[in-house]
């Protein structure tokens, strides 16, 4: 089986979006990097930016994928969970209402391993 040294270990500048393949190190084909801010200068704006840029990348160059998976953004390094979470989706929201998401997109998913956060965030707030 390969090993995570066989992924291109080089990130993307800030700004700059790179496509991976994963050469089965994990069970999907192909990871897609976002270069971004330092964690203290990535606020809930930048979180938007983030998914509002790597959905519309991937509407302008891999009109194929039928799905995509993001990792939620904030949480790990301070930020409010919930505030993350609708700044991501807000971003994926500008996307797909300005059609500029991949033709072929049917799903998006959020892959989260915190259990206890994923309950929470599953549950509309008040």
């Amino acid at each position: 089986m390969p090993n995570q040294s066989q992924i291109d270990p080089q990130l993307p500048a800030i700004g700059k979006l790179t496509l991976q393949k994963t050469a089965g190190v994990l069970a999907v084909g192909s990871v897609l990097f976002v270069g971004v801010e330092p964690l203290e200068e990535f606020g809930y704006a930048e979180i938007r930016t983030f998914a509002c840029d790597a959905l519309a990348w991937l509407g302008k160059n891999a009109f194929e994928i039928r799905r995509v998976g993001l990792t939620l953004h904030g949480p790990g390094y301070g930020l409010d969970e919930a505030e993350a979470f609708r700044a991501e989706l807000a971003g994926l929201m500008d996307v797909v209402t300005a059609r500029k998401c991949p033709g072929a997109l049917q799903q998006i998913s959020f892959i989260e391993g915190n259990v206890g956060r994923a309950e929470r965030l599953k549950t509309p707030s008040t």
